[in-house]
């Protein structure tokens, strides 16, 4: 809910905490799990049709700033705004070994339905690289055994307005939580769902990559500590 018109993280983080702990999932006892649903409570409250006109469903989302017109999103280093503030001292405090940010994609209609983008990989620490990209792979291959068609970065176009221009990868700048935690040796799992794809299975992809971690944490997560301790 750092943007809250990309509403799919609130939903899907509640469907899956709700089957792990009504289930007694062994995965809980493998790992800990901190869910924050809403971190915009601005544009959360400020709710209607149309908020994201490129964007299937649901019926009415969020706006993407806060009350004084920050984008969170753009707030990790600077951390200007008092939610950010909060989320920092929530991040220090637990020092979680991976972060996934739940977002759904901006404009572009294309065939894939969701994109991963994991750092670090391109930034960071070299000796983090590796495990970056097994953590990567290992959330794509979960999601294509049921049904996806993940990309491993953003489609984002080298020109906006030009598809033709291909796609760049970019690695992002601290200001993105996926420069800014992966800076701290900590590693980002950037979750993009197509905004063209309808909301029900947006919200179940994600639910998927949401669960995709934490299977993967209850195997190699003390590897993952071993390695941000080290770093």
């Amino acid at each position: 809910g750092i943007h809250p018109g990309e509403c799919d993280g609130k939903d899907a983080g509640f469907a899956e905490l709700r089957e792990l702990l009504q289930t007694d999932s062994p995965l809980l006892r493998e790992s800990l799990l901190l869910f924050v649903p809403v971190l915009n409570a601005d544009g959360h409250e400020r709710f209607k049709a149309w908020n994201r006109p490129n964007q299937n469903g649901p019926e009415e989302m969020g706006w993407r700033t806060t009350a004084h017109n920050l984008n969170l999103n753009r707030d990790y280093t600077k951390a200007a705004a008092p939610e950010m503030q909060a989320l920092l001292r929530l991040l220090n405090h637990w020092d979680p070994v991976v972060y996934m940010d739940l977002h759904a994609t901006n404009g572009a209609q294309f065939e894939h339905d969701i994109s991963i983008q994991v750092e670090p990989i391109h930034v960071g620490e070299p000796g983090l690289h590796a495990a970056g990209v097994a953590l990567r792979d290992g959330i794509l291959d979960r999601l294509a055994a049921k049904g996806s068609l993940p990309l491993p970065f953003y489609p984002s176009l080298v020109q906006a307005d030009d598809p033709a221009s291909g796609f760049v990868v970019d690695a992002y700048a601290p200001r993105f939580s996926t420069g800014y935690w992966a800076w701290r040796n900590r590693w980002t799992v950037l979750v993009e769902t197509h905004s063209w794809k309808d909301y029900a299975t947006r919200v179940r992809i994600t639910r998927n990559s949401i669960r995709a971690l934490c299977e993967l944490a209850a195997v190699d997560g003390r590897d993952w500590l071993a390695r941000a301790r080290a770093a």
